[in-house]
């Protein structure tokens, strides 16, 4: 199973969209203690570590490093590109048979998922 903490910028439809999936654990960046929906992307980042959950975001900080606390932790990342929900719950779902929380933290994975990965 993939653990999934949603970044302020994946919410609403995606996150039904995932939510309904029976494979896949998905939280909300509101559920950052102290956080709400504006939580710093380096607490965003703690906690997806702190939680072995995977962060999902569209935010380019998660990749390029802004977002890392520079404690050599690595939670693992997806970061979409288009608001494309159908082809993002995809991509997701492809990742989740293909890898695990634990595999992608370890080995600090990162996908990029754009439209049409998946076709």
């Amino acid at each position: 199973m993939l653990r999934l903490v949603l970044d302020q910028h994946a919410g609403g439809e995606l996150y039904e969209r995932l939510s309904a999936s029976d494979r896949l654990d998905v939280e909300s960046v509101r559920d950052v203690e102290g956080g709400g929906s504006r939580a710093d992307d380096t607490d965003v980042w703690r906690h997806a570590v702190e939680n072995s959950r995977v962060v999902l975001t569209n935010d380019r900080h998660f990749v390029d490093g802004s977002a890392n606390p520079s404690d050599e932790t690595h939670p693992g990342v997806i970061r979409y590109t288009e608001y494309d929900w159908t082809a993002v719950t995809k991509a997701i779902e492809s990742i989740e048979r293909a890898t695990t929380t634990e595999e992608m933290a370890e080995n600090r994975v990162e996908f990029r998922v754009p439209t049409g990965w998946t076709d």
